[in-house]
């Protein structure tokens, strides 16, 4: 006599998703080790509006210059604050990309005034261009995190 075994049920995309560990630290935090892909899986999983004043506050930027990073207006940015709602999976991208860019610049400059001084700067590495300025774009994102990297491991040119 056969026995039957009972398969376990499949889980979608989605709940595997959530089971998995996400790269954020106990408080709130995107941990500068995170790869694109894990902050790729939160932004796809939702990010709440309120987490742009959290992020204000850890990163000690202003509401001006989220705004720049998310794309949206000064007023928008400051009303996300209250709001409970999700931000768009771009939206998400951006600022956890910001968040972990900052933190990363961070242990590399030795502190965030240093390194938000070196964003507003123009930088060598990026042709000349202020690294602020090319973070209104996820490649931008991408390449002020390269030259980051490229400080840190000491590659000035």
């Amino acid at each position: 006599m056969k026995q039957i075994q009972s398969k376990p049920p499949k889980r979608s995309r989605k709940s595997r998703a959530r089971k998995t560990a996400t790269p954020a630290t106990p408080g709130g935090k995107v941990s500068w080790g995170a790869s694109r892909e894990e902050i790729l899986q939160l932004a796809r999983q939702g990010v709440s509006k309120q987490k742009v004043g959290t992020v204000m506050t850890q990163t000690q930027s202003s509401v001006e210059e989220l705004a720049t990073v998310l794309g949206v207006t000064v007023r928008t940015a400051r009303n996300y604050r209250a709001q409970e709602d999700l931000l768009s999976p771009q939206q998400a991208e951006a600022l956890l990309k910001y968040q972990k860019l900052v933190q990363r610049g961070e242990t590399v400059f030795g502190s965030v005034e240093i390194f938000k001084r070196w964003l507003h700067k123009p930088a060598f590495g990026l042709d000349g261009d202020k690294p602020f300025d090319l973070l209104i774009t996820s490649e931008g994102l991408n390449l002020v995190s390269d030259e980051v990297e490229r400080i840190a491991n000491g590659e000035f040119a």
